[in-house]
């Protein structure tokens, strides 16, 4: 229930429509962590510290502190779902963080990194679990380094771009989190789709431009944006744009904070990164404004690959 309302969140944040049916819901793992929200697991870890600190604060004498010490003494025969037997399992689980001591209960400061901490070591968990699970979730870690955990930036660069307009945001937005209908590694985890028709396994979506489709290749976001041929022209434009502000970003900065190319980023994988506002580490600077010319560029490509794809429906 508390996951369901938070990717509906996540998805309003993001601009995603639930009667555009050219949208499909991104997975879990994206939606949220796009948007800075946590799973219902978390959220409960972070609101069980939260209260031990509340009941430690309290004077021994208190009967919300009397009650927690009367169950700490009794814990071997405790109800299973205690919030003290709770609390003992957080702390064999994270025995670093917590120790066998905690920081005095009025210094909210040091438990805000405690808790912080270990819903973070929690989070990196769960993501790595969905990245291990391949398919969109994977896709969308790899476009974000969200498999490298000192690597996460906190809010992506493109959501806080004032020079881009709302569109062009959620167009960005529906290629990262896998979430675009009218791309078929997005679409055909569904039960069946106007344009591709029944449901499929993620390496098994194929593109349906007809020479793509007979080497079989998957319709990802990758090849969507660097690879499939019916959307060389706009592609061709896409590059170029990006080229320019690339090179005028180059121009002045410190000897190799900034790329200077599209082509200069390297791997496809890391041409896609900076297409879709997610660059690696020291290659640009995600602030400069050429930057937005960049994201610019993606978002437009995005839409003019949306009206092939899904408005005409070609697949030619």
């Amino acid at each position: 229930m508390i996951n369901r309302v938070q990717c509906n969140g996540a998805r309003q944040l993001l601009g995603f429509s639930d009667i555009d049916e050219a949208v499909c819901a991104p997975p879990p793992c994206a939606a949220l962590l796009e948007t800075q929200l946590k799973p219902a697991h978390i959220l409960r870890v972070m609101g069980l510290l939260r209260f031990w600190r509340i009941v430690l604060s309290r004077p021994k004498q208190c009967m919300l502190r009397r009650v927690w010490d009367a169950i700490e003494s009794h814990h071997s025969t405790s109800h299973p779902m205690s919030l003290n037997l709770e609390v003992r399992s957080l702390q064999q689980k994270h025995p670093i963080p917590i120790g066998t001591s905690v920081p005095n209960p009025k210094n909210k400061p040091a438990w805000k990194e405690l808790i912080n901490g270990i819903a973070k070591t929690e989070m990196n968990t769960w993501v790595a679990e969905h990245d291990a699970k391949g398919g969109r979730a994977h896709a969308y870690c790899l476009i974000t380094h969200k498999h490298m955990a000192d690597k996460r930036p906190d809010t992506p660069a493109y959501l806080q771009d004032k020079e881009l307009r709302p569109n062009q945001r959620r167009n960005i937005a529906l290629m990262r989190t896998q979430a675009a209908a009218y791309v078929a590694a997005h679409a055909q985890h569904r039960a069946g789709t106007a344009l591709y028709g029944p449901a499929a396994g993620y390496g098994e979506r194929y593109c349906t431009q007809q020479s793509c489709k007979r080497r079989r290749i998957v319709d990802s976001t990758e090849h969507v944006m660097l690879k499939c041929p019916s959307h060389e022209p706009a592609r061709q434009a896409m590059v170029t744009k990006a080229d320019a502000a690339l090179t005028a970003a180059a121009i002045g900065a410190p000897h190799g904070s900034n790329i200077g190319s599209l082509a200069a980023a390297g791997s496809d994988a890391r041409q896609l990164q900076v297409l879709l506002g997610s660059p690696p580490p020291h290659s640009i600077n995600g602030d400069d404004k050429h930057y937005s010319a960049v994201l610019q560029a993606s978002a437009d490509f995005i839409r003019e690959v949306y009206d092939w794809r899904w408005t005409d429906k070609r697949t030619v």
